[in-house]
C-alpha cells in the first residue's frame, strides 16, 4: 500500500465560486472532523462497457444477460474459456491510466467539485507497469504505477493511497478512504478502482480451471468458474457537515466497512475470513444483521467461492437469512478483479436509489443454492442498508455497508 500525504507543495486556497458555479473545497471547521459526522457519497463515475452513469448500470441489471466477446489481445489458444467483457482498447497500462483519470474527473463532476490540495485519492488495482515491457528501468512503478499517475494527472495534493490485495482492492480502497476522512486528512477522497485484463491473469485463471466457458453463473448448482471483466469505478467521498454545507446531492450514507485476512489459502476461500470481515463492518455502521435487506456477494461463480459466501452469509445472519434479498452481478458485469468492489459499491448506490435489487436471470429455483435459504428478489421491500462483500486470494475479505441518506437525523439510522 502506497500512501502520501500532504508533503507536496500546496497551491493558496480557492476562495469564491468559479465561473461555472462549482463550488472549491475549504475546511468545513477548525479542529479537525466531529466524531459524529457521518461519511457520504456524493458522486459516482463508471467506465465500463455498458456504459458510463448509474443510470446505465441500472439498465444492464435490468435487461438481461450481456454474452462476452472472444479475446482478441493476445492468444487464447487451448484456454478453457476464450471471452470476455472487454472495454479497452488495448491491454496497454497507458489506456487503463487514460481511463481511469477520466472517470475521476467525471466523478468530481458529478459531485459538482473542483480538485483541490484537501482532495485524496484512494485506488484499487492489481495492474501495474508489465516489468517484461517495460524493463528494470521502470519496475520500481509496479502494482502503484497506476495509482501514482492518475494523482499526478488529476493534479490532487490530499493523501493517496494504492491498494493491492486481489480481488478485494477497490472495496479496501474505499474502506481506507473512510478512514482518512474520518481522521480529518482530507476534506474529500476519490475512491474505487480500475482493472484491465492481462495475459497473464487470463492465462491464470485457466491454468486454476476458474473460468466457465458458458458465462459466469453464480450460485448456480452447475456453475464452474468466473467471466473475466475490466473497466474503472471512482466514488466521491466526504463528511456529511462538508457535503451538507456545500449543497451536494448525496448518494448514501457510507455507514460502515471490516477487512479481514485468513491466510487460508493462496486460492481457496475460506468463510470464517469473511464472517469477520461482515460483523466488523456491521460493528463499525451500529447495524445488526436484522438491519441488512439486501447482499450484494463476490459471488464469482467458482464452486468453492460460492459455498464458502453461503457458508459465510449463514453464520453472519443465522435465521434473519430467510429475509435478505441476496444475490451477485458478476453475470452482467463479469469479474472486474481489482477493481470488483468499486463497480459493486456502484450497485449498492443503485439499488438503494431505484429501492430494487438487480435478479439473477441464469437461475431458476432449482438451479440456485440459495433458493431454500434466502428471500426472493420479488419479495424485496424498503432498501435502507446494503451490504458488498468481497473475497480475494490469499485469504483477503472485505465488506462495505451503505445506507439510504435522510436528512432528518431520526431516519438515517
Amino acid at each position: 500500500m502506497d500512501r502520501r500525504g500532504d508533503a507536496h507543495p500546496c497551491p493558496a486556497p480557492r476562495s469564491g465560486k468559479r465561473p461555472d458555479g462549482v463550488l472549491p473545497l475549504g475546511r468545513t471547521a477548525q479542529g479537525g472532523a466531529r466524531v459524529t459526522d457521518r461519511i457520504v457519497i456524493t458522486g459516482v463515475a463508471i467506465n465500463a462497457p455498458f456504459g458510463r452513469t448509474l443510470e446505465d448500470l441500472g439498465s444492464l441489471l435490468d435487461g438481461g444477460i450481456r454474452r462476452p466477446k472472444p479475446v482478441d489481445r493476445f492468444p487464447v489458444g487451448g484456454a478453457k474459456a476464450g471471452s470476455a467483457h472487454l472495454h479497452w482498447p488495448v491491454q496497454d497500462i497507458e489506456a487503463l491510466i487514460d481511463g481511469t483519470t477520466e472517470t475521476a474527473l467525471a466523478a468530481l463532476d458529478a459531485a459538482r467539485l473542483a480538485t483541490g490540495h484537501r482532495i485524496g485519492l484512494a485506488l484499487g488495482s492489481i495492474s501495474g507497469m508489465d516489468f517484461d515491457a517495460t524493463g528494470p528501468r521502470r519496475a520500481d512503478d509496479g502494482v502503484n504505477a497506476l495509482g501514482r499517475h492518475c494523482f499526478d494527472r488529476l493534479g490532487l495534493f490530499g493523501p493517496l493511497v494504492h491498494v493491492t490485495s486481489a480481488c478485494t482492492s477497490s472495496a479496501a480502497a474505499l474502506f481506507w478512504a473512510k478512514s482518512i476522512l474520518e481522521n480529518d486528512d482530507a476534506d474529500v477522497m476519490l475512491a474505487g478502482g480500475a482493472d484491465r485484463i492481462r495475459a497473464v491473469d487470463f492465462a491464470g485463471f485457466n491454468i486454476l480451471r476458474a473460468m466457465d466457458p458458458e458465462g459466469t453463473r453464480p450460485f448456480h448448482t452447475e456453475r464452474r468458474g468466473i467471466t473475466m471483466g475490466e473497466g474503472a469505478c471512482i466514488l466521491v467521498l466526504e463528511r456529511m457537515s462538508h457535503a451538507l454545507a456545500r449543497g451536494a446531492d448525496i448518494h448514501a450514507v457510507f455507514s460502515g466497512g471490516g477487512l479481514s485476512s485468513d491466510g487460508h489459502h493462496a486460492t481457496a476461500p475460506r468463510h470464517d475470513g469473511l464472517v469477520a470481515a461482515s460483523r466488523r463492518a456491521l460493528a463499525a455502521a451500529g447495524l445488526t444483521p436484522a438491519d441488512i435487506q439486501y447482499v450484494n456477494c463476490h459471488g464469482t461463480g467458482t464452486p468453492a467461492n460460492d459455498r464458502e459466501e453461503l457458508k459465510a452469509l449463514q453464520a453472519v445472519f443465522g435465521p434473519h437469512l430467510r429475509a435478505v434479498c441476496v444475490g451477485s452481478t458478476k453475470g452482467f458485469t463479469g469479474h472486474w478483479l481489482g477493481s470488483a468492489g468499486a463497480i459493486e459499491a456502484a450497485v449498492l448506490l443503485s439499488v438503494l436509489h431505484r429501492q430494487r435489487a438487480p435478479g439473477m436471470p441464469w437461475l431458476s429455483g432449482p438451479d440456485s443454492i440459495l433458493a431454500s435459504h434466502t428471500a426472493g428478489m420479488e419479495e424485496a421491500r424498503g432498501f435502507r442498508h446494503v451490504m458488498s462483500n468481497s473475497l480475494g486470494f490469499g485469504g483477503n475479505n472485505a465488506s462495505l455497508i451503505f445506507s439510504r441518506f435522510s436528512r432528518h437525523a431520526s431516519e438515517q439510522g
